[in-house]
């Protein structure tokens, strides 16, 4: 370990404790886990296209990963410890983080990774299907998905793709959630769902309001759809299952064809307005 991987290894064993699990980090951020390990035992420093990937995903300066790793967790434990401080001291915020952990108990038997489906605010008579991993960290319950437009003009190619990060309220049988884009950080995103736990498969239906990330920036509510494709963590196949999709794509089950309204001719509602 030299002066350049030294610092940059403590500091992304900083960083990576505050991660889910390393299996799921580098599912998410498509790092070999190998490769990633020898980041952090300073063996390798990354190529700059993954240091700004792991920046993006830590929400950190790229620069900062070379500073004195003493320096850099002081910036970024006051960060959080600000963060946390302005919990503590609001009344409201203080309730909602406790009812936030009251709830993950009732709400354990759902986590695991899901295929969300719902009509695209993009492109026009498509379904967008999205791979959403719910789990319980620190006695909160969090979540992501991400989303991957085909080209129009090469469908086998990806034209742009956003991620989400979010936490999850589950009240009175309903499943509250609230995330932000964080690639491109220009929307929040707000569902409320419906688990049915009809063995053996677990499914939610409800409805998700958003803005559109098209030329208009139109605030929309559409229904949404989530089927559990297995439990634990994120695996590399999930991934490949994120896309844009026609509405008669066989792949699509059934009940969310018929919760969506999708048809041969029609490719379910949307509400969109920007009154």
């Amino acid at each position: 370990m030299d002066k350049q991987t030294a610092p940059f290894a403590q500091n992304l064993q900083f960083l990576t404790q505050t991660a889910e699990s390393v299996a799921a980090l580098c599912a998410e951020l498509k790092i070999n886990r190998q490769q990633y390990n020898k980041y952090l035992s300073g063996k390798h420093v990354p190529s700059r296209r993954n240091i700004a990937l792991i920046a993006r995903f830590f929400s950190v300066s790229e620069k900062d990963f070379f500073i004195d790793p003493a320096r850099f967790r002081r910036i970024y434990e006051n960060s959080n410890r600000l963060i946390s401080r302005a919990i503590q001291g609001s009344f409201l915020l203080k309730e909602h983080a406790v009812r936030l952990q009251a709830s993950s108990g009732e709400f354990r038997s759902f986590l695991g990774v899901y295929a969300r489906y719902q009509v695209s605010s993009i492109y026009t008579n498509t379904v967008l299907r999205s791979i959403l991993r719910l789990y319980e960290k620190d006695g909160f319950i969090f979540y992501y998905y991400l989303e991957r437009f085909r080209s129009l003009d090469n469908p086998n190619s990806v034209a742009f793709s956003f991620k989400y990060h979010g936490v999850c309220n589950f009240v009175d049988g309903k499943v509250f959630l609230v995330d932000v884009e964080t690639r491109q950080q220009n929307e929040l995103t707000f569902a409320v769902l419906t688990p049915i736990a009809r063995l053996p498969q677990r499914l939610m239906f409800g409805l998700a309001t958003g803005v559109a990330a098209d030329v208009f920036r139109e605030p929309f509510s559409t229904r949404v759809a989530l089927t559990m494709l297995s439990t634990g963590s994120l695996r590399p196949g999930h991934l490949r299952l994120a896309s844009s999709l026609q509405p008669d794509d066989p792949s699509i089950p059934e009940e969310v064809r018929l919760y969506l309204g999708l048809t041969r001719e029609e490719c379910g509602r949307m509400l969109r307005g920007t009154g």
